[in-house]
């Protein structure tokens, strides 16, 4: 790959996750939501906080503003929760990452932060905005477990080649 191809790995890679994140949720509806369970991908926050670690992206705040702003007219219908939620995520585990030296149980334990907090967030906007109908015990065992859980397994999968490819993308430029 030529060393200058190399600048759009970490873009690329924000749009497959956007994609990603809403093609894994249909494909694999029946076994991410049933009665009792609903799973959330979260791909895209994957992306973003393993580029704050490897990628050496300075502006990590407007891409996840952007990227926020169009999964929130794709994905979810309501303009502004993704929009405002990502930045401000991105911008707190920026400042986290001041403070600790990357390795693999401490992007783990961040990123399930920053799950707990998008997934909470989210709840408590829909719960403001009267869209959300179930309880908080509903949604912490319905949802908010399970979404982690999934979450958690998926890092575990893709930490390594995602932190290769941005550690190969970032030695070329």
């Amino acid at each position: 790959m030529r060393n200058k191809n190399r600048q759009y790995i970490f873009p690329l890679g924000l749009i497959i996750s956007f994609f990603l994140d809403g093609t894994i949720q249909f494909v694999f509806m029946e076994q991410l939501q049933s009665q009792t369970t609903i799973m959330v991908s979260h791909l895209l926050l994957l992306w973003l906080i393993m580029g704050i670690f490897y990628s050496d992206n300075k502006h990590l705040e407007l891409w996840a503003f952007g990227v926020g702003l169009a999964f929130d007219s794709y994905y979810a219908g309501i303009l502004g929760i993704y929009m405002i939620l990502l930045p401000l995520i991105v911008y707190l585990t920026k400042i986290a990452y001041q403070y600790f030296e990357p390795s693999f149980i401490v992007i783990l334990l961040i990123y399930f932060i920053d799950l707990a907090v998008l997934e909470v967030s989210y709840y408590a906007v829909n719960e403001m905005i009267g869209f959300a109908n179930e309880s908080v015990t509903t949604f912490v065992s319905t949802s908010f477990g399970p979404t982690l859980a999934f979450n958690l397994v998926v890092f575990i999968i893709l930490y390594y080649p995602i932190s290769k490819l941005m550690n190969l993308s970032n030695r070329y430029n």
